[in-house]
């Protein structure tokens, strides 16, 4: 470690070289976030842009938009948000938000409005909404960025997927490629996928006439529940449907 001096007029400024280091980084980064911005272009936009105009899941048969649910951990990207959404669906009273400025009382007015008027749409929220907070009107979500804590996804989701769901519920998790995100979520789907072949391998399952799609099913039931330890219980309860639905009886499936 050293110091390096730099004439600023008539002051002298010293500089200890880690911090110089880290201040060219950060310089660099600001720079690299500028040109994005003014670029224009932004790819996660484009594919939730999509998603609401393109996907079959987001509108009826009448073609009408149904109720969406969007997470977002930063209050900047969800108003972001709010003005591209509004400027998609062409009417300000399609969207509402939630996020920790939202007092109690609004946010239950939220609620009651994303519930029951048929003109909102779309709810953006960041995780003032992920607990507590029954949505289950809606049945389409989508994480516009992911939270560290996977746990906080199972939270997200619970709002729309509990008990008294009557629908298929869908989730869309926007993850760019090649990012330190990217990775943590490959990460953490891999060792759930890990788990699902222990399970399936050890209770036999494959030899029963299993279809991608039943893997799938177990997958899915397995990445509902994060944790380790709830995710082989969740996917051991698949694996017990499969099997009685193949055998016609119940198959025990140990939690192992």
């Amino acid at each position: 470690r050293y110091g390096i001096q730099l004439a600023k007029g008539d002051y002298i400024i010293h500089c200890d070289s880690d911090d110089w280091i880290e201040n060219n980084m950060l310089e660099k980064l600001e720079q690299q976030a500028r040109e994005v911005v003014q670029s224009g272009k932004d790819r996660k936009w484009d594919e939730l842009s999509r998603l609401l105009q393109e996907n079959e899941q987001m509108h009826d048969a009448e073609g009408n938009q149904r109720k969406l649910i969007i997470f977002t951990e930063y209050r900047d990207t969800l108003n972001y948000l709010e003005n591209r959404i509004i400027d998609l669906l062409g009417s300000p009273d399609a969207v509402v938000t939630i996020h920790g400025g939202v007092n109690r009382e609004a946010r239950r007015d939220v609620q009651n409005s994303f519930r029951n008027d048929k003109l909102v749409k779309v709810l953006i929220a960041t995780d003032a909404a992920g607990e507590g907070v029954n949505l289950q009107n809606a049945n389409l979500m989508v994480n516009y960025d992911l939270p560290w804590n996977p746990n906080r996804l199972e939270q997200r989701f619970g709002r729309i997927h509990r008990i008294g769901q009557t629908k298929d519920c869908w989730l869309w998790n926007l993850v760019a490629a090649e990012t330190r995100e990217g990775k943590v979520f490959k990460k953490l789907f891999d060792k759930l996928s890990l788990t699902v072949d222990d399970i399936m391998d050890r209770t036999g399952l494959g030899l029963l006439g299993v279809v991608p799609e039943d893997r799938n099913v177990v997958l899915a039931a397995a990445f509902r529940q994060p944790l380790l330890g709830y995710a082989r219980k969740g996917a051991a309860a698949a694996c017990r449907r499969i099997a009685k639905r193949i055998q016609g009886r119940t198959v025990p499936v140990p939690y192992l």
